[in-house]
């Protein structure tokens, strides 16, 4: 009776006999992504309401410079807030959010999440590489290439407009234009938010903002350019670490 090595490779020189060429192996969880694990960049779901923004990047909770083995996503403050259970299409409850409080003032955070345990094995990351969130000068913001994995629009590049020029809620934040070859002409579009901006500066990688929205429309403004706003990934971790008493070293994405 044959065991599964002895299957396997009889499957293998079979294949190998019916093609011309090299015939490749790898592994199916190498080649496909599937539809129901938590990945960087995919959606998450607001489990009061209902409302899908994306997974922007994992972590882990820092207490008094000792880092802890609680998993934590990161999104948009305006999907989803404290005591409310975050979902993955598909999948199901995956954890719940412990910041931001429900309140407008909401829309420049972060959202918090911390990974059920049940569900660590579940992460999946978009490569292997270590970001790292630093606050770049704002005269260095300009027209920077940036890149973002989002839920609706998947990967998309473009770079950094106007910085200074916005305020939301008395802060700045940067508007972000598609690059010229996108797709869809945008950067972002709506199930986006969460998304983090990064970019590549001196051979590493930058997480440098959130995606809060696009198409900023203001009164008496024609808006001809589908902006993305964003808000500073720096100073949102901040506002986490003085109201919680804790830091989020960020994983890969």
């Amino acid at each position: 009776m044959q065991n599964d090595v002895e299957r396997r490779k009889k499957v293998h020189k079979s294949i190998e006999n019916a093609f011309k060429g090299e015939v490749r192996y790898a592994a199916i969880k190498d080649i496909l992504t599937p539809q129901s694990d938590c990945i960087c960049g995919g959606p998450i779901q607001n489990g009061r309401n209902g409302k899908i923004g994306t997974l922007g990047i994992f972590g882990k909770l820092v207490e008094a410079t000792q880092e802890s083995n609680v998993m934590v996503a990161l999104s948009s403050g305006h999907i989803i807030s404290k005591n409310t259970v975050a979902n993955v299409p598909s999948l199901g409850r995956v954890g719940e959010c412990i910041w931001p409080e429900d309140s407008s003032q909401n829309v420049l955070d972060v959202s918090v999440i911390i990974i059920d345990q049940s569900q660590i094995e579940n992460l999946l990351y978009r490569f292997n590489e270590e970001i790292t969130v630093a606050e770049i000068k704002k005269e260095d913001l300009g027209y920077l290439p940036v890149f973002k994995y989002g839920a609706t629009t998947g990967e998309t590049h473009g770079h950094i407009g106007v910085v200074d020029s916005f305020k939301l809620y008395g802060d700045d934040i940067m508007t972000i234009l598609p690059r010229a070859d996108c797709p869809r002409k945008v950067f972002s579009e709506k199930g986006d938010s969460g998304a983090i901006v990064l970019t590549r500066l001196n051979r590493k990688f930058h997480a440098v903002g959130v995606v809060y929205g696009g198409d900023l429309k203001l009164p008496g403004f024609n808006n001809i350019r589908k902006e993305t706003i964003a808000v500073f990934l720096r100073r949102a971790l901040d506002r986490f670490s003085e109201a919680k008493r804790q830091t989020i070293l960020l994983d890969k994405i």
